[in-house]
């Protein structure tokens, strides 16, 4: 329902930009993750922390991520390039990574073991089983219905026409990415402060 939704609104948008005379590019940005984003970076970090998030198939499926300031960039982009008109973009990082290596940062930020793992098969079964224990003890869950949607995948976005159409080059690493989370995690106080930061330095 979420896909088609979306679907359904770009549709919406290009027709009515076409009755109206209005210029309008749609972009389609995979999983934005950056400081302040609710579920890829604060909900997975409390997750991870709390020892309650639980890897799919040893997390090798692959996360498209996509840094909040390179969604800017592309929008940018899309508003000032005419010939773009009436095209949709895909918009995400330069590679993606696995769900294991960005779960794993995170539970190097807070000095937690990697989260143990269960085959996919377990996971779907596991599935509906925690989702009631979730409700009953009101303590989250170790598989949440979108780590069964998207940990198991192993499609790569591709962004060469946004490379082509908008000219867009994603300027930030999964590295760059995540040091910038893990600072602005310890500025607001999810995360202790570092030595530097903790002496003034």
């Amino acid at each position: 329902a979420y896909a088609v939704s979306k679907a359904e609104g770009e549709r919406v948008a290009f027709e009515v930009g076409a009755a109206r005379n209005v210029e309008v590019v749609a972009l389609r940005p995979s999983l934005v993750y950056g400081p302040r984003s609710p579920f890829w970076v604060i909900s997975y970090f409390e997750r991870t922390k709390n020892e309650q998030v639980t890897l799919i198939d040893d997390g090798s499926g692959l996360a498209n991520l996509v840094w909040v300031e390179d969604v800017v960039d592309a929008m940018l982009a899309a508003w000032t390039r005419a010939d773009a008109t009436g095209e949709a973009f895909l918009i995400s990082g330069s590679e993606p990574v696995t769900w294991r290596e960005d779960i794993g940062r995170y539970a190097r930020m807070c000095r937690k073991p990697l989260p143990p793992s269960v085959p996919g098969w377990r996971a779907k079964l596991q599935a509906p089983f925690l989702r009631v224990l979730g409700a009953l003890t009101q303590r989250p869950r170790g598989l949440s219905g979108m780590d069964l949607t998207l940990m198991p995948l192993s499609t790569t976005v591709s962004i060469e026409k946004a490379r082509i159409g908008l000219g867009y080059a994603p300027a930030f690493s999964f590295d760059d990415g995540m040091r910038a989370c893990e600072t602005w995690l310890r500025r607001e106080g999810y995360l202790p402060p570092d030595a530097a930061t903790a002496l003034g330095l």
